[in-house]
């Protein structure tokens, strides 16, 4: 008897006793043996470990440019090169401008059924800001996000879901999206909107692209507006950044009209 409980007992016999006894002795021969092996092998690859560094950095930039060339291929309608423009002075803010423009997923699911967009923001005359309002389920965020994913797109030097693409490089896409809290840390859904608007203002440059969707959403419709319109002003004049954002508040529409 090996072991005994209530429910059950053990037994070994003798010859099973010796064979585990063998296997034991065994497997302690293995690692012997193993061992030396492996210190040779971790020797011998510490000494080449720049060649394998090398073979590391060969393969993740054409596991990269594989990746580009994979989703290139998978664009449902229209793709295209960006252009990328210098800017016209050092200060200069960016241009964007693209037409036609889809977003890759839901452009992939919906076919021919979705709608392109155009986003021209600083050219031709227009504004650096678009105010993009309408009823919920309209597309507003969709628009939103598929020019973030194109900016992105374009400056890794991917085709873009877009008839055209010009745009000068863009040195950071901020966003404001959403509608959450975080319980956890004591912030209301206010709160945090206010946090991520306020790291907007305080980083973003006359060459980045600013995001925001309904931002406001998380207290009363006066006091919203107040804030959406607030923020729009300190980016379009303060900032002067290309500014993409999406509202319900009729007020802040006709006051960006205006």
């Amino acid at each position: 008897i090996t072991s005994q409980s209530k429910a059950k007992t053990r037994f070994k016999t003798k010859r099973i006793k010796e064979l585990v006894a063998e296997m034991d002795s065994l497997e302690d021969r293995r690692e012997d043996c193993i061992f030396p092996f492996l210190s040779r092998l971790f020797q011998e690859f510490h000494a080449h470990q720049a060649h394998f560094r090398a073979a590391v950095r060969c393969l993740s930039e054409l596991d990269a440019l594989l990746s580009l060339a994979v989703a290139s291929q998978g664009l449902a309608g229209s793709a295209c090169r960006a252009e990328l423009l210098p800017y016209s002075a050092p200060d200069a803010p960016s241009i964007l401008e693209l037409r036609g423009c889809r977003h890759p997923v839901a452009a992939a699911r919906m076919g021919n059924s979705f709608v392109p967009n155009d986003t021209l923001l600083n050219v031709e005359g227009l504004p650096r800001v678009l105010v993009v309002t309408g009823p919920n389920m309209g597309g507003k965020s969709t628009v939103l996000r598929q020019t973030c994913i194109a900016v992105i797109m374009a400056q890794l030097g991917c085709r873009v879901n877009a008839d055209s693409c010009r745009l000068c490089p863009i040195d950071r896409i901020f966003t404001r999206i959403g509608s959450y809290d975080m319980l956890l840390e004591g912030k209301s859904t206010l709160l945090t909107e206010l946090e991520e608007t306020a790291a907007v203002l305080a980083h973003a440059t006359p060459r980045s692209l600013a995001v925001l969707d309904e931002l406001g959403r998380g207290t009363s419709t006066f006091d919203g507006a107040a804030i959406a319109s607030a923020v729009l002003d300190e980016l379009s004049e303060r900032i002067g950044c290309l500014v993409l954002f999406a509202t319900h508040y009729h007020p802040v529409s006709r006051e960006a009209a205006r």
